[in-house]
């Protein structure tokens, strides 16, 4: 089991550093932006979407109460809820964690940590080391360039954030709140999760579905275009 966490946690630290390469290829050379006081590349949408709350729809610099209202908005969108119902599904039917047991109780646990954990990573990322760190929680589709462009895009979005300012920078919350998240989770995971390994294996599976979120985030507008539901801006 230790050489099993040991291998993962190497994996994980691999998988951290080329996102971070890409991550800063991408923020030094950026598309060109478009005009507005803070300048991501991409479009906005016309509407906030009611399953990405997060989407742009404008190019303001949020306020420090917006980017909570934001935080709380992610938190209990239909997005938020289906994943983590989702995703208690799945560790339901591995037995994952197995301290949780099986059945409806099983089940609600597991769901419950899953609501609780994106509760408080997307408070302290989102809200408070966004609003310390003066950068934009939200994501700005890019809608433009070739498939592997916009992808590129989507995952650099794990490790790179517009300043409210202007330009680019290390996204402090989307990197640094998952971990804090995962470390408070250990208050309610069961105590075999409560390692080092499991913690550091928790945040590293987090990150790499974030990135997998954020793909589907860039190509929302466009399922929906194709669907004739929504119109790009």
């Amino acid at each position: 089991m230790g050489r099993r966490n040991g291998l993962g946690a190497w994996g994980i630290g691999v998988w951290l550093m080329a996102a971070m390469l890409g991550g800063s290829a991408a923020a030094q050379n950026p598309p060109a932006p478009q005009t507005g006081t803070v300048a991501p590349q991409g479009r906005v949408l016309e509407q906030q979407s009611v399953f990405f709350p997060d989407l742009a729809t404008n190019r303001k610099p949020l306020t420090v109460e917006e980017k909570f209202r934001l935080s709380v908005k992610t938190t209990a969108s239909p997005g938020a809820l289906l994943g983590s119902a989702l995703g208690a599904g799945i560790d339901q039917a591995t037995d994952t964690p197995n301290g949780y047991g099986q059945g409806a109780e099983g089940y609600g646990k597991r769901f419950g940590a899953s609501m609780a954990t994106r509760a408080t990573r997307n408070l302290f990322g989102g809200f408070v080391l966004a609003s310390l760190a003066h950068q934009d929680p939200r994501f700005f589709v890019r809608g433009e360039g070739s498939f592997g462009q916009r992808l590129g895009y989507a995952v650099s979005r794990v490790v790179v954030a517009p300043r409210d300012r202007g330009g680019y920078g290390f996204n402090w919350g989307g990197v640094f709140g998952p971990l804090g998240a995962e470390a408070l989770a250990n208050l309610y995971q069961p105590v075999a999760e409560q390692t080092g390994a499991r913690t550091v294996a928790r945040y590293g599976t987090g990150l790499a579905v974030t990135a997998g979120v954020n793909v589907l985030k860039e190509f929302w507008p466009d399922i929906f275009q194709h669907l004739g539901l929504k119109k790009k801006k």
